[in-house]
């Protein structure tokens, strides 16, 4: 009897061994799945992230920034060829009839394209452009300038040709504003790439 109790014994030894190994086993298993699958979701997040910024630089700042920098350079070429001895451009009253009928001409069939442009930007894709106050402050500055500029060609249109130059001043920061977002944005999009 006493052997038959010796085998009971081993044999519920075993039995218990044998579901001791089984339940770590699976819970084993189960925490290597649920690591496997949490590290799958932070490269998901990851790459979503990395996706949003490609879309916010596609789409919205490079966009913007080619369109702000040929609007500086046609400003610039324009403003070369009609200076004053100060290198500043002043269309007024006090410009010549020429300066001012070339200036129409030059903002008609050169500025009102790269106008469009931006603005159909800055309305259609300005949810990319991200929480930077200052930044949303300049684009608010650059619709109400390209929007006073739709006034005065409409002006030109009906024969007005009173006033020449937007009283709200284009935003000569905002270039320099998106330039350092998309040098940002790159920064952001390399530090999620390495990890």
């Amino acid at each position: 009897m006493k052997k038959d109790n010796c085998s009971y014994r081993i044999l519920i030894y075993s039995i218990v061994t044998m579901l001791l190994t089984t339940i770590v086993h699976f819970y084993g298993q189960y925490l290597y799945d649920d690591y496997l699958l949490e590290e799958k979701n932070k490269k998901l997040l990851q790459l979503s992230k990395v996706n949003y910024i490609n879309k916010q630089l596609d789409e919205f700042y490079i966009p913007l920034s080619i369109q702000l920098d040929r609007s500086k350079r046609l400003f610039l070429d324009f403003k070369t060829k009609y200076k004053d001895k100060n290198s500043i451009l002043d269309i007024n009253q006090n410009s010549s009839l020429l300066e001012r009928a070339e200036w129409r001409i030059y903002l008609l069939s050169v500025f009102k394209s790269t106008h469009i442009r931006m603005e159909d930007l800055v309305i259609s894709k300005r949810y990319l452009s991200g929480d930077n106050n200052e930044l949303n402050d300049k684009l608010n500055v650059l619709i109400q300038h390209i929007n006073q500029y739709k006034v005065i060609f409409k002006k030109w249109g009906d024969g007005n040709t009173s006033e020449d130059i937007s009283p709200v001043h284009f935003p000569d920061t905002l270039n320099d504003l998106v330039k350092m977002d998309i040098k940002n944005l790159q920064l952001q999009k390399d530090k999620l790439l390495k990890t």
